[in-house]
């Protein structure tokens, strides 16, 4: 770097730096170049040779005025572009391109707005014991109440908050929410369930993370025993010596911990005694067919039998009807999350269920519904 160049750690694996006086575009660029070559020449940790690579995002103030704040956005938004196209590249933030950048930027605003003002809701949907038919668990879901738009879905908004980093603040507001939720409902006289929320994987990169969970079980008073946090595969494997150490100090305070969408990543077996993980989640993939898929019914019940085999809780989601939910009965799943029990639903409306907290899953015919509008 130049002697005028300002070079910043960020958090994690995320550095800034500010080049200043730039004559054009290209200067920058042979920047970007400089910087991936010199990573690019291996380095030796004991007896290993170790290579490593970066995507770099690059985003220009054109008149020099342009808000600082505006410019980390920008190349914030474009090394996750770099990193989608294939990491160890450069990209350039534009905001004038059609339905791209620009776009994402006035979302990431509409995003940060809907946290001030309170648009956004949790949706909860119950577990269920097969054993008992109680409800000891319900996952948090969450809903956009979009002033345009409507009632918009994770899908339609948590990939962008992802990338422009607006999931660090909504991640924290959904956690803290839904742990006072699940005391209130024990300070209500309610038997005690488990919370479980999802973590995302630019959540789990935050170097604090771990204070992040003890401050709100803190605040809240909830027990860590029911608190669940979910993951997927992909968000364990990424950085997995970073993300190991937090989660196994989550785990040592009480916190569980479930493998969400199990079954989908190539890892799977590989990691499942490395990390801490107390509940593996069958994906609702394999639920589907299962009662007419063979194949299905194969994997389903070699994930159960695998997953009791070390000692794991198995969770079946996506349960739509009552022949899939007496078939993992049959193959002694521990739990269930679907349709066939209740959709997500608002506060009040899972307060009912917990009144009818005795689900009496065995008595359930194929025209019954046990949520109740």
């Amino acid at each position: 770097m130049r002697p005028s160049d300002t070079i910043a750690r960020l958090g994690g694996d995320e550095f800034a730096i500010l080049l200043e006086s730039l004559r054009d575009e290209k200067e920058a660029t042979r920047i970007a170049d400089r910087i991936q070559l010199g990573l690019s020449q291996p380095f030796t940790v004991g007896d290993q040779e170790v290579f490593t690579a970066a995507s770099i995002g690059i985003a220009l103030s054109a008149d020099g005025h342009q808000k600082a704040e505006d410019l980390l956005h920008g190349a914030d938004s474009a090394m996750y572009r770099a990193k989608a196209l294939g990491k160890d590249r450069y990209e350039i933030f534009d905001r004038g391109m059609p339905n791209g950048d620009g776009e994402l930027l006035h979302l990431e605003t509409s995003l940060r707005r809907g946290l001030e003002r309170k648009e956004f809701r949790i949706h909860y949907q119950p577990i269920v014991s097969l054993a008992s038919g109680l409800i000891t668990g319900c996952e948090a879901l969450l809903r956009w109440q979009h002033p345009e738009r409507g009632l918009l879905r994770p899908s339609e908004f948590i990939p962008v908050a992802e990338e422009t980093g607006v999931i660090i603040p909504i991640s924290e507001w959904i956690l803290r929410a839904v742990c006072q939720q699940a005391k209130d409902w024990q300070n209500q006289g309610f038997p005690p369930i488990r919370a479980c929320v999802n973590v995302s994987p630019r959540q789990l990169r935050e170097p604090n993370f771990f204070d992040v969970v003890s401050e709100v079980l803190v605040d809240t008073g909830l027990d860590p025993w029911f608190l669940q946090l979910e993951l997927t595969e992909n968000s364990l494997l990424d950085n997995a010596d970073a993300t190991i150490k937090p989660l196994v100090k989550l785990y040592t305070k009480g916190v569980q911990i479930s493998l969400d969408d199990f079954g989908t990543g190539y890892s799977s077996m590989m990691h499942l005694r490395r990390f801490p993980i107390s509940a593996l989640k069958i994906d609702e993939c394999f639920i589907r067919e299962i009662t007419t898929d063979a194949a299905d019914a194969a994997i389903a019940t070699g994930l159960i039998l695998l997953a009791h085999s070390l000692e794991l809780k198995v969770i079946g989601e996506g349960v739509e009807t009552p022949e899939q939910l007496k078939f993992l009965q049959g193959q002694k799943c521990d739990e269930v999350q679907g349709h066939v029990i209740s959709p997500p639903v608002e506060v009040e409306a899972f307060s009912k269920l917990l009144h009818r907290r005795e689900l009496l899953l065995t008595r359930l015919e194929p025209s019954l519904s046990l949520f109740e509008d």
